[in-house]
């Protein structure tokens, strides 16, 4: 360990630590070796990768193992690992599209939402390229094990895993979703009935010997998990869905629960995306160009943009000129739509709008003009929001829309929408009670619910109290903004009292509030990773030893 200080300390051989490697540590790894390539051959970086999960590049989520029938939500035309900045789309450096090409007999649909098993695959087939071709002057080494600690010493950090303790010059965390698949029971009511605490794997965890045929499975949640889940208990049970003229049908197989109930806060479900092999909409991309642009042309200044005032008008604008109708119109429906809870009638209805829509059944209304105009204006907005573009007073009220447009805009793809549908025309999916938690202090699940099942994701701001980062939080080397996300700059680097911390960088989920939008595949929406990768590149070693703000105000 001692040979290891000097060589960092003389600057010969820069040491780091990627803890996580899903799709953004994959990212981070290979900015770095795109960079480090350039550098002279003496410029030595010496890489370990941490990640658990039985495939890097993919992670917990992307699981190689998990059923066809968990798709994605993110078409496959916005899936590339790769940045075009610096290598072209091409055998060995494929988009999605390329490799279904490479992999699988046909042409993919570029606007498909294929399973997340199938990303998973492409995702891991690009980690392994990154180390097959890396650099000469980079040595990466793969850690399959959870990181349990990491401390701050002298001119570095300390990574302790239940493999091994090292000493690194810089860490990068990007462990994405805490606690994906729960390890404790979760907050539930007292009753005897079996509590599930989280869905993943499904097929351990929603089999027939944890939710019995016949059984009334309460679902806490009414998202895209509660989608899995609805799915895992039919479909992944031999149940089949048959298209029709209308959707689809359902036809059992007897080993389904009685019934399936969400149990929500406030019964507004997610609307689906276009299926664009059916769906036509109006020509509107110089109207979101527009928006955009308009956006982006918001003064830049310490005085930050007032959401309300200033962006929303131009959203809401954009909608209602998509759909051609007379201004105030998109307002006055969004207000409609968060005016108290939907019960089952009205949520049901909703959803069955959506699908028509979605699906060319129904012609384009301001409710798809709602959803386009937040999808196609989402990377203006993460511009102007992120990294503290909005003034205090607009956090709230920004939190809130973004909530009801994160329904409207980021749900389902249609397929998965028509067969909840089904579900409930075939009385197995009952939203009578999608409302049920929205007394927030009201913990207890209906009576008749046999067995409870918790598909709720944790919230970016919920970390692992036995993890790197709430033990990072605890000591002060992390720095908590407004909403209890983690506070970073723009190379991703951890801020603590507006500076950077030496060496300590965190990107993803965990940031969420301070940057908007994390929970995408997407390398084109933000640009931390390949900042991160220059300031490692091109920054000095860090000296022999250095001060942390959490330091300098202890000894204060």
């Amino acid at each position: 360990m001692s040979g290891t200080n000097e060589i960092i300390r003389n600057g010969a051989v820069r040491s780091i630590a990627i803890v996580g490697c899903g799709p953004r540590g994959m990212y981070a790894m290979d900015s770095l070796c795109q960079l480090a390539g350039k550098m002279p051959a003496e410029c030595r970086f010496d890489v370990t990768v941490y990640e658990p999960a039985e495939h890097p590049g993919a992670g917990a989520i992307y699981n190689h193992d998990q059923p066809d029938y968990l798709r994605m939500n993110f078409a496959s035309r916005h899936i590339d690992a790769w940045n075009r900045r610096w290598v072209a789309d091409s055998p060995q450096h494929p988009s999605f599209l390329t490799w279904m090409q490479q992999q699988y007999a046909g042409q993919p649909d570029p606007d498909g939402f294929v399973s997340r098993n199938r990303v998973g695959r492409y995702l891991s087939a690009c980690f392994s390229r990154i180390v097959q071709t890396c650099p000469a002057n980079v040595d990466i080494r793969l850690r399959q094990t959870r990181v349990e600690h990491i401390e701050h010493q002298p001119h570095g950090w300390q990574v302790r895993s239940a493999q091994e303790t090292r000493h690194f010059e810089q860490v990068l965390i990007t462990t994405g979703h805490q606690d994906w698949q729960r390890r404790s029971p979760g907050s539930h009511d007292d009753s005897q009935r079996r509590f599930i605490p989280s869905i993943f794997p499904v097929e351990e965890k929603l089999s027939t010997k944890q939710v019995p045929p016949g059984h009334v499975a309460g679902i806490k949640g009414f998202a895209l998990t509660f989608i899995d889940a609805s799915l895992a208990l039919t479909l992944g049970r031999d149940g089949r869905f048959i298209e029709t003229a209308d959707g689809y049908a359902y036809r059992a197989s007897g080993k389904e629960p009685a019934r399936l109930v969400p149990l929500s806060r406030t019964g507004r479900p997610l609307l689906c995306k276009p299926d664009h092999g059916k769906f036509v909409g109006p020509a509107a991309e110089s109207i979101w160009r527009d928006a955009s642009a308009a956006m982006n042309e918001l003064p830049k200044q310490s005085s930050a943009i007032c959401f309300e005032s200033q962006i929303w008008p131009i959203i809401l604008r954009a909608a209602e000129s998509a759909a051609n109708l007379e201004e105030g119109a998109a307002g006055r429906w969004f207000d409609q739509w968060c005016d108290g809870n939907f019960d089952g009638k009205r949520a049901l209805q909703a959803m069955r709008s959506s699908f028509q829509v979605a699906t060319g059944r129904r012609p384009p209304d301001l409710v798809w003009a709602m959803g386009e105009a937040w999808r196609k204006i989402y990377p203006a907005l993460v511009k102007c929001v992120s990294h503290g573009g909005l003034n205090a007073q607009s956090q709230r009220p920004f939190k809130d829309i973004a909530r009801e447009m994160e329904r409207i805009s980021f749900g389902p793809p249609a397929i998965n929408m028509g067969y909840m549908l089904a579900l409930a025309d075939a009385g197995i999916l009952d939203l009578s009670r999608c409302d049920h938690f929205a007394d927030k202090s009201a913990g207890q699940w209906p009576g008749d619910i046999d067995v409870a099942i918790d598909a709720t994701i944790p919230a970016p701001d919920i970390f692992d109290p036995q993890g790197p980062i709430g033990g990072l939080e605890k000591a002060g080397y992390l720095n908590c903004g407004r909403n209890g996300e983690i506070v970073i700059n723009r190379s991703g680097q951890a801020l603590t009292e507006g500076r950077a911390v030496p060496g300590l960088s965190v990107i993803g989920r965990a940031t969420e509030g301070c940057v908007l939008g994390n929970d995408t595949l997407s390398r084109t929406l933000h640009d931390h990773i390949r900042h991160w990768a220059e300031t490692i590149v091109g920054s000095p070693p860090l000296p022999a030893s250095f001060e942390c703000p959490r330091e300098l105000e202890m000894h204060a």
